[in-house]
């Protein structure tokens, strides 16, 4: 891959423009939408209500950049959203409107502005209805694509495999200065003693 186009605050709405997503002359405006863990992601918004989400993988990770992992990691989420959009009665994944695989940049339908289900957990409201949802989802794709024999070799994502792996069950143990969420380090430390 040749220098990957680094999107910005700044020119993301050209990058639209170039798409033909926004006229030459309508502002937008660019706020984060979520905390970017892995991937660089930003709602793009325009005057009329229309919205954008937009992930861009960068080599180094968002949040923690001292890690670094393959750009086919979004390949792979297109990928994903495309097979499992087709399974989704209830609307849970969002539309791929655009997927740009030389800049890995993937811009989805935005599903509006709805409460992060660790945030509603951690203020007591009910996940109840959410989990239901969910799982009705992923039995729905798994239902569909179970024993597909070429399914494993288009979703070859090992290396966030691992990296996940890593991030729960060995991070959280070993001595190093990975920035944990207090309760973790909390229950890490008292799982170790």
């Amino acid at each position: 891959m040749s220098e990957q186009l680094r999107l910005s605050e700044s020119n993301l709405p050209d990058y639209l423009r170039d798409l033909g997503y926004l006229g030459s002359d309508e502002a937008v405006s660019v706020e984060k939408a979520g905390d970017g863990n892995i991937n660089w992601v930003r709602r793009a918004r325009v005057a009329d209500g229309r919205s954008w989400i937009v992930k861009q993988a960068r080599p180094a990770l968002e949040r923690f950049p001292e890690y670094r992992v393959d750009t086919r990691r979004i390949v792979f989420e297109a990928r994903y959203f495309a097979l499992a959009r087709d399974h989704d009665a209830e609307h849970i994944c969002p539309e791929i409107l655009h997927f740009d695989e030389r800049e890995r940049v993937l811009i989805l339908e935005d599903l509006g502005d709805a409460e992060r289900l660790d945030q509603r957990l951690a203020r007591g409201s009910d996940g109840a209805g959410v989990g239901t949802a969910l799982a009705r989802f992923l039995a729905a794709v798994h239902g569909a694509t179970a024993g597909d024999p070429d399914l494993a070799a288009r979703f070859d994502n090992d290396a966030m495999r691992r990296l996940h792996g890593d991030h729960i069950f060995d991070l959280p143990f070993a001595e190093n200065d990975f920035p944990l969420e207090p309760e973790v380090a909390d229950r890490a430390a008292s799982l170790k003693t």
